[in-house]
């Protein structure tokens, strides 16, 4: 006997129904509102990670003492 299986978000849980779109992995699925949430989890760790580049390049440059 078939069953019907129910495709949700495997990070918020909302159902297919609930959400625009869902990415398919390998036993996983993630929805566009999780993926917005990484985009700037990951936008802001960049954001981060460029001002601490940019910090080190100015205190090479700056004369020692």
């Amino acid at each position: 006997m078939w069953r019907v299986r129910k495709i949700h978000c495997s990070f918020c849980g909302q159902s297919e129904h609930a959400v625009a779109w869902l990415i398919a992995g390998p036993k996983v699925f993630i929805c566009e509102g999780c993926v917005d949430k990484c985009i700037g989890i990951l936008g802001a760790k960049a954001e981060w990670r460029d001002q601490q580049i940019a910090r080190l390049e100015q205190l090479r440059a700056s004369p020692a003492g």
